[in-house]
Formats: structure tokens, sequence, C-alpha cells
């Protein structure tokens, strides 16, 4: 749900589906109005929504589509998207695509026209890599990453992009921070002091106040944890554990979780053998929602594809879901067979060969268009911008208390 604006403070409620007139809440209503205005107040109605709440792009037509949730009366999900203004958490094991998915993000924010933070706690960010994904890693007025030495330098580079209105700010990763306390401790002085839950502690005192910091300003925060093994659990309970404590489990607005299930081969030549051999050349990677509160769609769960080297396989997301609506059809011997809307046909043997052909003619937004027909039904538009108020002064970190 976008910010509540403060031009509307005098606006009267609506008294439209009200079946109370005489309710002591309405009576309360009118009291507090009368000293605060109306802009506390936030009308609920999901379907009366004529256009989604403000997202962003995922790069993943599979992710989107679980976040959109159900369309309500007028076609319209809620949330197509990563949500602005909110805190998304995505975690999973290692090699999962987690920081694949964060990039991508970032390319879409950057084409958009946003601008993103990238917050590399582990100091392990490949500028190839993220190159090849979009990212504009030389533009530093569209992309910028930090490195910061502790947990606390970090939250105020974090609070003070967030107070601008930095459109994306990416944490990579939530566990990998080390506290002040921590990095000052003397190497003699390691392991005398108990420091069990002191992460956990510090994000949890900084997350209400980052919360606040971005439903005012819009910014998105999009933050990566680990799986680790739990301790002490002697056979009870969970066997593992998500990085940064249970307050991450309480402040985002979105939770998700990344497995990857299987990896596929391509035949590839092997400079070192000099053969063409098996090579694995992709993942396949099971998204769970487990935390939504932007649309329906907790629980629900998606496959989407990642190209080694080259991050999110659209493509294949397109090919998967033309396949199972018919449009594409396959036939024995591996062949597939597209027949296009202008008449023509595409037959090709293998589902990379065939990536490839379509890729070849041009036809990928064609095929898109056949896709999204099926999934969404509807011409699917990003919303317009909503115009952000200017933050007064120059002390991007008021209000930060650490």
């Amino acid at each position: 749900m976008p910010p509540r604006s403060k031009k509307d403070d005098n606006t009267a409620p609506s008294t439209q589906g009200i079946s109370n007139p005489s309710s002591p809440l309405l009576r309360a209503t009118e009291a507090v109005a009368k000293v605060l205005g109306n802009d506390w107040m936030v009308p609920l109605n999901a379907e009366s929504a004529t256009q989604s709440n403000p997202h962003i792009a995922s790069g993943s037509i599979t992710l989107d589509y679980l976040l959109g949730g159900k369309p309500n009366t007028f076609g319209v999900r809620m949330c197509p998207g990563i949500p602005k203004g909110r805190i998304t958490q995505v975690y999973g094991h290692e090699s999962c695509g987690k920081t694949t998915l964060a990039l991508t993000l970032a390319a879409s924010v950057c084409k958009q026209g946003g601008n993103v933070l990238y917050v590399d706690y582990e100091n392990a960010i490949s500028p190839g890599y993220a190159a090849a994904l979009g990212v504009p890693i030389g533009d530093r007025s569209r992309f910028l990453l930090a490195q910061p030495n502790t947990l606390e330098e970090g939250f105020q580079i974090i609070y003070a992009m967030a107070s601008a209105g930095v459109t994306l700010i990416i944490i990579d990763s939530i566990g990998a921070a080390v506290p002040k306390d921590v990095a000052e401790t003397p190497l003699e002085e390691m392991g005398k002091a108990p420091r069990v839950g002191l992460l956990a502690q510090k994000w949890s005192n900084f997350l209400p106040q980052i919360r606040a910091r971005l439903v005012k300003t819009q910014s998105t925060m999009f933050a990566i944890a680990q799986i680790r093994d739990a301790i002490n659990t002697q056979g009870y309970g969970d066997s593992t554990t998500v990085q940064g404590g249970r307050a991450w489990k309480f402040y985002p607005d979105l939770r998700m979780k990344l497995a990857r299930i299987q990896q596929e081969t391509i035949r590839q030549y092997n400079a070192v053998t000099h053969q063409v051999e098996e090579q694995k050349g992709s993942g396949k990677v099971k998204v769970t929602i487990e935390k939504c509160k932007v649309s329906d769609a907790q629980g629900k769960e998606g496959i989407f594809y990642i190209r080694y080297g080259a991050g999110i396989d659209d493509l294949r997301s397109f090919l998967e879901i033309a396949i199972a609506h018919g449009v594409i059809k396959k036939g024995g011997a591996g062949w597939y067979v597209w027949n296009r809307p202008d008449g023509s046909e595409l037959k090709v043997q293998g589902l990379d060969k065939l990536a490839s052909e379509i890729q070849k003619v041009g036809a990928v937004p064609e095929l898109e268009a056949a896709v999204k027909n099926f999934l969404y039904g509807v011409k699917v538009e990003l919303p317009v911008e909503a115009d952000s108020e200017d933050e007064e002064g120059n002390d991007l970190m008021e209000g930060l208390t650490l």
C-alpha cells in the first residue's frame, strides 16, 4: 500500500459501505479526526483497487506471478513484484540464487531509471558477474557498492541512503556483518566475553527504525540471509536456522526461501581436454513464499531457472509455460514445434536449440506476450511512479540511534 499523503488531512472520510452509522467506532473516529485530521485512517478494500501497489519487477516472470496473488474483480493483482517501501528477506542454502536474484533486481531498478545501494558485508561481490546481469557498475549515480567495516557502520550508510530516497538497498548478507564490539575486541580477548545473540540484538534495534524510514521515503530494502545449522537442538525442532535473529521474522513484509532442486547439463567445449563434454550449465530453483503481507501469495511455490554466468533465465520459464499450455508442442525424440501467430512454423530438436532459434529470429517478445496472456489475461503495465516529497535538511541520519 502506498504511503498516506498529508494533503488529504482535511478530506472527509467516505460513508460508502457503512452498515451502522451509530457505531461507537465511527463516533470515536469523528472525535479523533477533529484533532488529528484523517491522515491516520487507511481504507482497506482490495477489490476496489484499479492498479497494483508500487513494486519492482524481480526479473523473474514466475516470481512476479506468484507475488501478484489472486486478481481482484478488476483483474488487478495486488503486488506483482518486490514491494516498494518495504523490507524483503530472501534466504536459503549456499548457491541457490540469492545473490543472482539481488543483482537481477538491481539491474531491473537501474533500467527503469532508479538507483541502488549494494551493502556487501561479505566482501564477495563479483563485478564481472554484476555487469553481465546488466548492473551499471561504473555509474555511481545509479549503482553504489559499500563494504562497511562493522555492522553499525553499515547501519549508518543504510539509514542515510533510505532517508535520501534511494530506490533499492540490498544487504548481502545479514549474518556476515561484524558488530563493532566484536571488531574492536583484541585477539587475546576473543572468546572470553560471551557474544551470543549480539548480532540479533543489533538488528532487532535497527529494523524498527529503518522500517519507519522506508515507509516514509518509499525506499525498498532487500536483504539476503544464509541458512545455518542450529545449535543445541538435541534432536528436537528444526535442525537449521536463518541468520540475523528472530526480528527478521517479524519486520519484513515479504520473506522468501530459495532452494536449488536440480542442476542441468549442457554440452560445452573444454579447452583443457580439447573435447566437447557434459558441463553443469543451469540450475532449477524452487521459491517458496514464507511470509507475504502485500498479497495473498503466502505459502505459494514456483520454479525459475538460472543459467550459470548469465543470471535468471526467463526465456526458459517462457518456454516451460508455453509447453504446459500447448502453445509449443512437444513431440518424440526431443522435437518442439511452435506455430507462430504469423502462420510460420518453428521446429527444432532440443530445448536449448529451441531457445537459441527463438532468440535468433527475434521472437522472444512474441513468446512472452503469448505466455503473459495465459498468466494474466490482460496487458500488464507497470504503475506510474508517484512523486515523493523531498526530505528537509541535510542530516540524512537524523533520528537514528545505535
